[in-house]
């Protein structure tokens, strides 16, 4: 979740993701690399879906995901940030706070 101004930060999935394409989002996530820690990924993350880079992700908690076809854990963090912001084009359509 990233906390723009004291605001969550929204955007919208490109048409072209496989899961829920073009529906709004408060996260940004992929999967952890071989031998990258959870919070290495966070990082990885932000700096490649929204250009920021820089402040630390602050763990909030780790969740079992059970869905109908998967199976995941999945950590969520909290990023706070008044900087500007680069869609990653191919993730992101659009974002506002």
């Amino acid at each position: 979740m990233l906390q723009f101004r004291g605001e969550i930060y929204v955007h919208r999935r490109t048409t072209s993701k496989d899961v829920f394409p073009g529906m709004y989002d408060m996260f940004v996530g992929g999967v952890v690399g071989k031998g990258e820690t959870y919070l290495d990924a966070a990082r990885r993350e932000i700096r490649e879906e929204l250009g920021i880079i820089g402040p630390e992700p602050r763990s909030l908690f780790l969740h079992l995901y059970e869905g109908p076809l998967n199976r995941s854990w999945v950590a969520v963090y909290e990023v706070e940030w008044d900087g500007p912001i680069v869609h990653q084009v191919a993730e992101v359509e659009w974002g506002a706070s």
